[in-house]
């Protein structure tokens, strides 16, 4: 973008409120980091540089379904030097000395030419394209020459609106062509606020608010490095009544801010891979990502040792927390000075991660050696804080540190005071065991003091519930398909699982098979028919969708951390011992992935990947399973038990390598739960008592049964799983398939967050469909919110259910409203409010129950209508209810 003319602001004024005549969310982005998900979601239209190399993972998210729309630049009367072809020297006209860029005669053919097949490359890879630089030839050409150069400039921009009229196509000023011109979407102005000249300014208002009145947007751009005086341009913009984007830097390579700007949710974990290779056993990953995530933050994984975000509020960060950090460096410390100058919350556990010690004085540590190393046995603890799951055990100290805040411990050490952990205005630190122990136990509740420190002030997106119900999935890894079973040795496991499960329950299965166990080319090809066969009546039943576990089941997906898992591959080797098979990454993902869709489905696809042996793919593999286009599942470790009722072993909802993210499996499968099968192989009954440590106190994660097909080998195995079942079906569920489950997931990582004047708008994919709210907060207003459909009162908290429009506008009220749902087993595909009704499309994988709340309305369903305070419906899987409310 280039400031070529003086501009200027409007100097009438009229409030706005949200959803008024503002439109369009709009962001400009030509720097070459990242874009982060959250913010793809919170604008509409996000002009970017073509060249930005983080494009490309963007387009390969298959998932991102209503995204915005990615708009790409183009200068249409500049090139840079390095552009210019020997053939297109007879096409320029001058010079812009300010760029240092040369001005093209677009009346050429040659230029005209190239410029068009530029366009159209750019249209043909995104939703739109941004025409800058349209005044260029100003600069250089006689007035006299003016009139000429706008005709040929109007006809360029109709060759391509025409050709792509579904693209989005904005306009950097070019006032002179903008009312000649056809299907363009709107028209950008820089620097209006800033300019002094008031005759400019009223001729300017009236020209806009006509272009406003023919349909087009208008989109102010602002340039302020300072904070708070972007602030204070941002306000004074919102009662012009155009959108408005307000830029910290005037290369506009760093994030802003603008009238629908994102609440904050990511926070930067820091790990050392000198000290953890593999990145999902770093402890910062393990322990602290899922209680902010239970919180409503997104925890981003970064290395230390690469490349550190670009982070600020307005690229949505809120903070970032450092555990165990070896490696510290000048760079880190710089880092996290600016993070903290830019009103990020920083936390450390365990140590300080700092390299040069004058860093403290930036942030108020204090920090005195001792001339010996003391046991302090004397310490306080905040008077409003209790030990969670251990108390806090006395340390040798050889230091004392301090800094000013909370302290939440305090221990005496001789004549003075050390705070090991105390919570500060910019964030705080634990040092030592003062939060976790050695046994990695949490000396205090992690959920109040993440809050305390990060102070989530926002609706939570939940995966876990879907209408007031827990989540229910169930998936099955190919292991031991081929066994014969000694349930009844004339049938093989998977025939086993097959009659005893999956026939008999019938919530939603996502079954895979290991290609090697059953291929005629695999370990068994006398028997490949049969195999074959079973696999293909299997992904026939309707409540199956189709995996793959891998074409050789690999028990290490990261050769380079072989050292880490020695014993592993010396009792079970790399992968399964295909004759003349070498590991081939790509073969094992999108080979078996080609293989069952091929061979042996017909009117279903494989939906997801299911991730092996330790589960720890690498960025390059992970990235494999976005390019075939489906969900990738397992890893992480939750197994907590009433034997282990410890947080530790409850992992996060899974880990970003890099810009991919892999979802871990809700719960373990039974391999863990029978000592790696072997005893007893009726223990995957246990996890029954992890169904109900994960809902109380804290629902952490939907009810998920995850087990291998040589369940159905044996009898224990077998009872055990059917007493899973048992419990799981008569709980009040929602039941989904994996995919579903994995699609809320990473939902959860890219839903924007807007703080309205009254509410709050979120913004989606339309698959996360459940937002958690203090009880304190009010009851959602149905009347006066959007996409609110109904919400469950859970003792202090609220589930609010929401529809699958992906746009919601949250508003509340004190009084409880006439009628809400209150719980379903299926989705509410779409919430429509007509007069004097409501009517609710309902899609559920089993036979539809949903109870509604009734203080002043009738229910209606099939025909029938009825009142009471509780309506209980029961249907098929699709299914209409109208709720009738008289005015």
């Amino acid at each position: 973008m280039r400031f070529i003319i003086g501009l200027i602001c409007l100097g009438i004024s009229f409030l706005l409120s949200f959803g008024s005549p503002l439109g369009k969310c709009v962001a400009f982005f030509y720097g070459s980091k990242p874009i982060p998900d959250d913010l793809l979601y919170a604008y509409d239209w996000l002009v970017v540089s073509p060249e930005n190399p983080h494009l490309k993972p963007i387009r390969e998210k298959f998932y991102m379904k209503k995204r915005g729309k990615l708009i790409a630049y183009l200068s249409v009367g500049e090139l840079r030097k390095g552009e210019i072809t020997p053939e297109l020297e007879g096409a320029v006209l001058g010079e812009n000395p300010v760029w240092k860029t040369k001005v093209m005669d677009l009346r050429k053919d040659i230029y005209r030419n190239f410029l068009v097949e530029k366009a159209e490359k750019l249209l043909s890879e995104f939703d739109g394209i941004f025409l800058d630089t349209l005044d260029s030839y100003k600069l250089v050409l006689k007035k006299s020459e003016w009139k000429s150069y706008e005709k040929t400039l109007e006809e360029f921009i109709d060759t391509i609106s025409s050709k792509y009229p579904q693209k989005v196509i904005l306009m950097n000023r070019g006032f002179e062509v903008i009312e000649n011109v056809k299907n363009v979407d709107g028209v950008v102005i820089e620097s209006l606020l800033k300019e002094r000249n008031e005759q400019a300014k009223r001729s300017v208002l009236k020209f806009l608010r006509n272009l406003k009145e023919r349909g087009l947007e208008v989109i102010l751009v602002e340039y302020e490095e300072d904070r708070k005086k972007r602030e204070k341009l941002l306000k004074e913009a919102l009662s012009y009544g155009f959108s408005i984007y307000v830029s910290p830097d005037k290369t506009l390579r760093s994030f802003g801010v603008s009238h629908c700007r994102v609440i904050p949710r990511k926070i930067v974990l820091l790990y050392d891979s000198s000290l953890f290779p593999e990145p999902h056993s770093a402890d910062v990953h393990r322990l602290v990502q899922l209680p902010l995530e239970y919180l409503g933050f997104i925890p981003v994984l970064v290395d230390i040792n690469e490349e550190l975000p670009d982070v600020s509020p307005e690229a949505g960060y809120r903070g970032v927390v450092s555990m165990s950090v070896a490696k510290r460096s000048k760079k880190l410390d710089e880092w996290l000075v600016r993070a903290k100058e830019r009103g990020l919350k920083l936390f450390f556990l365990r140590y300080l991660p700092f390299n040069d010690t004058d860093i403290l004085d930036t942030f108020g540590v204090k920090i005195k050696n001792l001339p010996r190393t003391v046991l302090a046995r004397e310490f306080r603890i905040d008077k409003n804080l209790e030990f969670y799951e251990a108390p806090y055990a006395p340390e040798l100290i050889h230091r004392v540190v301090y800094a000013k805040g909370r302290p939440i411990i305090e221990v005496k050490v001789e004549d003075t005071v050390h705070t090991p952990f105390v919570i500060t205005e910019w964030g705080g630190f634990a040092l030592g065991n003062s939060l976790i122990n050695n046994q990695e136990l949490w000396v205090f509740n992690p959920f109040e003091i993440f809050s305390l420190i990060f102070q989530p002030s926002f609706p939570v997106p939940d995966i876990t519930t879907e209408n007031g119900n827990r989540i229910l999935t169930a998936h099955i890894d190919g292991d031991g398909f081929f066994g014969i079973s000694e349930v009844n040795p004339r049938k093989r496991n998977a025939e086993i699982i097959r009659d005893e499960i999956l026939k008999k329950y019938r919530v939603p299965h996502t079954v895979s098979i290991i290609e090697a166990e059953i291929a005629p080319w695999g370990l068994y090809p006398e028997d490949s028919a049969l195999l074959e066969d079973i696999a293909r009546s299997i992904f026939k039943l309707e409540n199956v969708e189709p995996a793959s576990h891998s074409f050789s089941h690999p028990f290490n997906w990261n050769p380079k951390v072989e050292f880490l898992y020695r014993k592993d591959i010396e009792r079970y080797g790399y992968n399964l011992p295909v004759k003349g098979y070498k590991l081939n990454v790509k073969r094992e993902i999108l080979g078996s992935i080609e293989y069952i869709n091929t061979r042996l489905l017909k009117d279903k696809k494989v939906k997801v990947f299911l991730w092996t042996g330790n589960c720890n793919p690498t960025k390059e593999a992970l990235r494999l399973t976005y390019l075939a286009k489906v969900y990738n599942v397992n890893g992480g470790d939750t197994t907590i038990t009433n034997e282990r009722p410890f947080l530790k072993h409850v992992s996060p909802s899974g880990i970003n390598l890099g810009e991919y993210f892999q979802v871990y499996a809700p719960i373990q499968n039974e391999n863990i739960y029978t000592n790696e099968w072997t005893d007893p192989l009726w223990g995957y009954i246990k996890v029954i008592s992890s169904f109900k440590l994960t809902e109380k106190p804290y629902r952490l994660k939907p009810i998920s049964i995850y087990y291998h097909f040589y369940s159905g080998q044996k009898w224990a195995s077998l009872n055990a799983l059917r007493k899973v079942y048992r419990y799981a079906t008569s709980q009040e569920t929602t039941p989904l398939y994996v995919s579903e489950y994995a699609h809320k997931v990473l939902d959860f990582r890219q839903t924007a967050l807007i703080k309205l004047s009254d509410g709050f708008l979120v913004k989606n994919d339309g698959e996360l469909r459940t937002l958690r709210i203090p009880k304190s907060w009010g009851f959602p207003d149905l009347e006066r919110s959007e996409g609110v459909v109904g919400f469950k009162e859970e003792e202090d908290l609220l589930y609010l259910h929401l529809d699958n429009s992906g746009r919601y506008i949250l508003r509340f009220t004190k009084a409880k409203p006439p009628f809400w749902l209150e719980r379903a087993n299926g989705k509410v595909l779409e919430f429509r409010k007509e007069e004097g009704k409501f009517i609710y499309q309902f899609e559920s994988h089993v036979p539809l129950k949903a109870v509604f709340r009734n203080n002043s309305c009738r229910i209606k369903f099939r025909g029938k209508v009825y009142e009471g305070r509780e309506v209980v419906i029961t249907g098929g899987k699709r299914e209409e209810v109208q709720v009738l409310c008289s005015r």
